[in-house]
């Protein structure tokens, strides 16, 4: 049975003093994918100044600016994987992950690669259909992450598969899971907003380089704040990946080879 507090309870209890790692791996990524967005609106809108609407057309300027989507996408789910796998031995191990370890899940960038590449073209794909059937493809399609994290051996096409199979029945359970979580991204970007506010209400005659020092170090919080509670989601969903693995496995529904060499059962 899908327990989400069992998951949530059980990921707080896990991170004790192992967070240190997954917190600068998890920053190290925010700074990237801060940079990807950055760059992202940059180009569209170098695009939008040197080549108007009117002169390379509007669908044009759709396709670029859809490839530029599909690229950044990309990029960010590749990234995803070597986090995902510390993630994984901090539920197969008692000892403290390094931050090591997360280097080392980029020694297997080619498979990420090419599930990542499957992930987003597949939903991307389901998405042109309004949307709501691209949400649930990806839940359909969520496992895989974990999936290849765990064993890079197996072929995007193989983790796609399994994640179909995992993710049977319980796409609605992951959403509610998923939805569980909103409020505290809420509550971490609300101290963005809050922290500098206050300062500007009871001291409204700051100047500059106050108001750029408090404005700054609200942005630390809200990485930091983001990031912990980040770790904290991702450690949920590894804890019930491994709930959907046993439960196929007990079913019979799935084998172990299953997870180390690629499907195996009958289906």
């Amino acid at each position: 049975m899908f327990n989400r507090t069992y998951y949530k309870a059980k990921a707080r209890e896990q991170l004790k003093g192992k967070l240190k790692t997954p917190l600068i791996a998890s920053i190290s990524i925010c700074i990237i994918v801060e940079i990807i967005c950055i760059m992202q609106i940059i180009i569209q809108c170098r695009n939008i100044d040197t080549y108007s609407t009117l002169k390379m057309g509007f669908i044009t300027y759709l396709s670029i600016s859809f490839c530029i989507s599909f690229l950044s996408s990309l990029l960010l789910c590749l990234l995803v994987f070597p986090i995902y796998r510390i993630f994984i031995q901090i539920y197969n191990t008692k000892i403290k992950v390094k931050f090591l370890d997360f280097l080392k899940g980029f020694s297997h960038l080619p498979i990420y690669f090419a599930g990542a590449f499957r992930y987003i073209l597949f939903t991307t794909l389901w998405s042109l259909l309004f949307i709501f059937p691209g949400i649930i493809k990806s839940y359909s399609y969520s496992q895989m992450f974990f999936v290849l994290a765990e064993n890079p051996k197996l072929s995007s096409y193989q983790a796609m598969k399994i994640s179909k199979i995992l993710t049977r029945k319980h796409k609605a359970d992951l959403f509610f899971m998923n939805l569980s979580f909103v409020g505290w991204h809420f509550l971490s970007f609300f101290t963005f907003a809050i922290i500098p506010s206050c300062f500007f209400i009871v001291v409204p005659n700051l100047n500059i380089i106050v108001m750029c020092f408090i404005s700054i170090l609200s942005l630390l919080s809200v990485i930091i704040t983001f990031n912990l509670i980040w770790s904290y989601k991702i450690m949920a969903f590894t804890n019930a990946y491994y709930a959907l693995k046993e439960e196929t496995l007990k079913t019979g529904t799935l084998t172990p080879l299953d997870f180390s060499t690629g499907l195996t059962t009958v289906l």
